[in-house]
């Protein structure tokens, strides 16, 4: 006699028998994990940009601090520094804005002690769907969406409201994925307009990362963005951070 073989019957009745043969006879599905989630691609550069600017510019109490390094939640402090979704009103429309990465200063304390913080520059890590049409990200209306997305931040970081204290916000916009040099045939062009052959380069990313960061601190320093920065950067600037592990993640693909 021949070995049985299993039959996947359809899920169509209401009351799931379908659902409870398929299981009996051992036919089920993949189910995408968590863990498979975090490990995308994008997620993973704007991990890498948070953990190389929070170093570099917070080095002594970067987030997380000591106290919530080992708990799950971070501590109000943290969640200060942290917060990356901030309320906009344009054109009578509301709704939040979430950055990748971004960079704040103390800026005065109120009545019950708690320390506000002052946005002084935002980054950006722009994928392929910031610049090209992908099926998964929505197609031609993605696209469409993300561009007036980015340039509804470009308004944002530009408003300056003194009735409110509201100052320019210094725009970082990094690319993540690159193309194809002609010349070296490595893939090392920062990806700026819509091209098939594309793929990620993390350690010509970091280097990118690290230059953005050298820039932002000269920046910081020519008093451009306003002396309270400067002093306070000065305080907590580690002219050797780029040596540190925190500045190189792509080195240990466990971070």
């Amino acid at each position: 006699m021949g070995i049985a073989k299993k039959k996947i019957v359809k899920s169509g009745s209401r009351n799931g028998w379908g659902k409870r043969q398929n299981k009996k006879n051992g036919a089920t599905k993949k189910k995408t994990t968590k863990k498979a989630k975090k490990k995308s691609k994008s997620y993973v550069h704007e991990e890498w940009c948070n953990s190389i600017f929070y170093h570099a510019f917070w080095p002594p109490d970067a987030p997380p601090c000591d106290r919530c390094k080992k708990r799950k939640t971070r501590c109000p402090v943290c969640r200060k520094i942290e917060t990356k979704r901030y309320k906009y009103t344009q054109g009578g429309r509301k709704g939040w804005f979430d950055f990748d990465a971004v960079l704040k200063i103390p800026d005065g304390v109120d009545e019950d002690g708690n320390t506000h913080y002052r946005l002084v520059a935002v980054i950006e890590t722009d994928g392929p769907s910031h610049f090209d049409k992908i099926k998964q990200f929505g197609g031609r209306k993605g696209l469409k969406d993300q561009k007036r997305r980015d340039g509804s931040k470009k308004k944002f970081c530009d408003l300056v409201d003194p009735a409110q204290g509201k100052k320019k916000i210094h725009m970082i916009r990094i690319p993540c994925y690159f193309t194809k040099n002609r010349r070296t045939g490595a893939y090392d062009v920062p990806m700026t307009k819509p091209c098939k052959d594309r793929r990620p380069n993390p350690p010509v990313f970091i280097k990118n990362v690290h230059k953005e960061v050298i820039k932002l601190k000269k920046l910081i320093d020519s008093g451009a963005l306003g002396q309270k920065v400067k002093r306070h950067m000065q305080k907590h600037w580690d002219p050797n951070w780029i040596h540190s592990p925190k500045a190189n993640p792509h080195l240990n693909r466990n971070t």
